[in-house]
């Protein structure tokens, strides 16, 4: 339960409301949804397998994955040095191309998983966060739909009271004439 608050029709109090989500929420499409989201995560594994071969392999990756690597180590040096409280060094020695390219390609294939779960966990909170705001829309419309004023209910009703009135003198004129 969450509270909300709400307005009332006049626009003049204010009132918590405890409103349950499962109302304002169609929870029929979410196990269906969040089943499809965790085997797109399970596949996620796979393909960031096959994105590493694919890097190992093809000469038009292989200097970007050696780059890749070879920052990724100079990076791990250094921080590690600066963890330990010493002075960064000028030079490191580069890596071999075969270590740099395993290096790399780790990187990418951890890359392609990250990214993959990051995407489905956006995606997953932008549309429970739209059918929040819809389901809120529902329940302020619902809530603060306007409520004809009694006055002019009051004038309604003497309208009416009048017309039957004058109906019945219409009524009374018709059999007196006759």
């Amino acid at each position: 339960m969450r509270k909300w608050l709400l307005y009332s029709a006049d626009w003049r109090s204010i009132s918590w409301r405890s409103v349950s989500l499962r109302r304002m929420v169609a929870p029929a499409g979410v196990p269906l949804l969040k089943l499809g989201l965790l085997a797109v995560k399970q596949i996620a594994k796979p393909i960031a397998n096959r994105a590493k071969v694919a890097a190992k392999d093809s000469a038009a990756f292989k200097g970007a994955v050696v780059w890749v690597g070879r920052s990724l180590h100079r990076l791990t040096i250094q921080m590690g040095r600066m963890a330990d409280g010493k002075v960064s060094l000028e030079y490191i020695t580069p890596l071999r191309e075969e270590a740099a390219v395993d290096r790399g390609a780790e990187f990418v294939s951890e890359l392609v998983i990250y990214s993959i779960a990051a995407s489905t966990t956006i995606y997953e909170f932008t549309r429970q966060q739209q059918a929040r705001s819809a389901a809120i829309s529902a329940v302020l419309a619902r809530v603060l739909t306007p409520i004809p004023p009694l006055q002019d209910k009051k004038k309604k009703e003497k309208e009416a009271e009048l017309e039957e009135i004058r109906i019945k003198q219409e009524a009374l004129a018709n059999e007196r004439r006759q």
